[in-house]
Parts: structure tokens; C-alpha cells; sequence
């Protein structure tokens, strides 16, 4: 697992994060995006947002996505010998997502609207084998990408005690690198107000 863009960014959050008047959050959920290449996955982080006035806040978020993908091509397969020819690819991504929203809540302490602007920190690696050739080869690589990204996502806050709650929450999320497409992502979220 890779945490090169996850962990500086998670401890830059929880740097900026003062122990003030606010929401805390761990979450989990599905990611989903809309590439046509990538599978949908689980997604986790943190959230954090403060009050300014009346019904608005402002809040960070820090989360993160993975994919793992293998595919054979190629070679000749006969039954109960292994492979002649051919080779495999393995490719694994993952993406660190670092958000900044503005929100506003539509009912008191529930529903509520939020949006912003973020970036996203793209991480490929891909390998490549040969099966059953003479000699075999072995090759891989890595790409390191990111992206400004701007989100529009709906949620809810719904007591569990006098300081815990629960928020559902769908965001969607645009790039600026990569096309035109949204990627979707769904949570829940366990959080605590101080």
C-alpha cells in the first residue's frame, strides 16, 4: 500500500486542525469512478469542519481510493500444462484526495449542502512478466500525477449522544487532468463535536 501522498496530507490536516469548536469525522465508503478503466473500491479518511456563522461552515478533508488490476494476454493454454507465451500485467493505482469545502445547512444540525475546490494525487504502478517464454523478462514502471479537482457533494448529521453522530454523505467530483468525467463517492461517517 502506498502512503506517500496520503500521509503528509493526513498530517497536515490534523496540524491545521485546531482543537476548537467543531466536527470530526473518520469516514469509509465506495468509490466510483467514471473512467471506463478503473474499478469502483473503498474509500477512508478524515473530515473536519468548523462553523463561521449561522448555518455555514467550512471544512478539510483528507481520503483516499485504491485499485488493483491483473490481466493475462496471449500464450497457449493446454489442459493441466502451464502457459506457453504470453504475458501478465499487473497495475495498481491509488489516489489521495485532499478537499476544501464550504458548506450550508438546509435543516439545523442536519441536512446540508458543500462544495469546493481540492486536489488529487495520482499514484500507477504497473508490472509486466513474461509466462512460459524462454528466458522470461520482467518489467515495470510508475507514473506520479495530480490534479485540481472541484466537488459538490449532500450530507447529513444525525445524533448518537450528546457529542457523537452519524453523516451519510455523496460527493461528486470533477478533474482538471484526465477528461471531462465525474467520479462519484458515498460514506459514512463516524464523527464527534467538540
Amino acid at each position: 500500500m502506498r502512503m506517500r501522498h496520503f500521509l503528509p496530507a493526513l498530517l497536515l490536516a490534523l496540524v491545521a486542525w485546531p482543537a476548537t469548536a467543531g466536527n470530526y469525522e473518520i469516514y469509509g465508503g465506495y468509490y466510483s469512478p467514471d473512467d471506463g478503466v478503473f474499478q469502483e473500491g473503498l474509500t477512508y479518511g478524515v473530515r473536519g469542519s468548523w462553523p463561521v456563522r449561522d448555518a455555514w461552515s467550512v471544512g478539510l478533508s483528507v481520503g483516499r481510493w485504491e485499485d488493483s488490476q491483473s490481466a493475462r494476454f496471449g500464450g497457449i493454454q493446454f489442459p493441466g500444462l502451464p502457459p506457453i507465451g504470453g504475458f501478465e500485467v499487473e497495475f495498481e493505482v491509488t489516489l489521495t484526495l485532499v478537499d476544501v469545502s464550504v458548506a450550508k445547512e438546509l435543516t439545523p444540525g442536519g441536512w446540508m449542502v458543500y462544495g469546493g475546490p481540492g486536489w488529487a494525487f495520482a499514484e500507477a504502478d504497473a508490472e509486466v512478466r513474461g509466462i512460459g517464454i524462454p528466458g522470461g523478462f520482467d518489467v515495470s514502471d510508475s507514473a506520479r500525477e495530480d490534479s485540481f479537482t472541484v466537488h459538490l457533494g449532500f450530507g447529513g448529521r444525525f445524533p448518537l449522544g450528546e457529542r457523537m453522530y452519524w453523516r451519510p454523505d455523496i460527493r461528486a467530483r470533477w478533474f482538471t487532468e484526465g477528461g471531462s468525467s465525474s467520479d462519484l463517492e458515498a460514506s459514512i461517517a463516524l464523527g464527534w463535536s467538540l
